[in-house]
């Protein structure tokens, strides 16, 4: 990392989370982990932070085929159609994405996705939660793969009224506005997958980590 207009003082570089990154007193940051960190340069009495975000290597690869669907011009919402080719529902698509690497929440349907509220109760069962609540951006809390459960409708009898689901895609910075997060999902406003930016909306519910390695 390099701090532009730095030259001529002293930079000071400092990790907040050595488990997650670890930086150099030059600015070379190595990875040590899965997690989000913020690295700080400290120079000239003024702080500048760069935020790192380390994903296993499966959620890597989901995040990448996800985007990789919203890229595409064919794509389509449907529930009814939600396993077949170019169709996806919210949580199919989470599903089919993390599927191919091994990972299919605890469901053994040959041919059909569980639903997001399955999904999210596989995810607490099995010790794959993170957070019970929406998590602030700069809490630094959230990687690439997650994978987000709403509540948009209220009581709708299953597990934890879930009805939503979509998968934190990672960080990134405009100028104007700081640091933010984005989400790839099925949107049937949309009707098609698509990549948003991420709100911590009191819709949210739970937020779980699928692959851990």
């Amino acid at each position: 990392l390099k701090v532009k207009g730095s030259e001529g003082h002293k930079v000071t570089w400092v990790s907040g989370n050595k488990n997650v990154a670890s930086v150099s007193r030059t600015g070379i940051v190595t990875i040590n982990g899965i997690g989000t960190t913020k690295i700080t340069a400290k120079v000239n009495g003024r702080k500048v932070i760069c935020i790192v975000s380390v994903s296993s290597k499966t959620a890597y690869r989901v995040i990448k085929d996800a985007r990789a669907i919203t890229k595409k011009k064919n794509i389509q919402y449907s529930q009814a159609l939600r396993m077949s080719k170019n169709y996806y529902d919210c949580s199919s698509l989470i599903y089919r994405c993390y599927r191919p690497y091994g990972i299919r929440f605890g469901y053994t349907h040959p041919t059909w996705a569980p639903t997001a509220a399955d999904e999210g109760r596989w995810c607490k069962n099995s010790g794959h939660v993170i957070a019970e609540s929406a998590v602030e951006i700069l809490n630094c809390k959230l990687v690439p793969g997650d994978t987000i459960y709403y509540s948009f409708n209220g009581n709708n009898g299953r597990y934890l009224n879930i009805d939503h689901t979509a998968f934190f895609s990672g960080y990134a910075y405009d100028p104007s506005i700081g640091y933010y997060g984005t989400v790839i999902e099925a949107s049937s406003s949309s009707n098609t997958v698509t990549e948003r930016m991420y709100y911590a909306s009191d819709s949210i519910q739970l937020i779980g980590r699928p692959s851990k390695k």
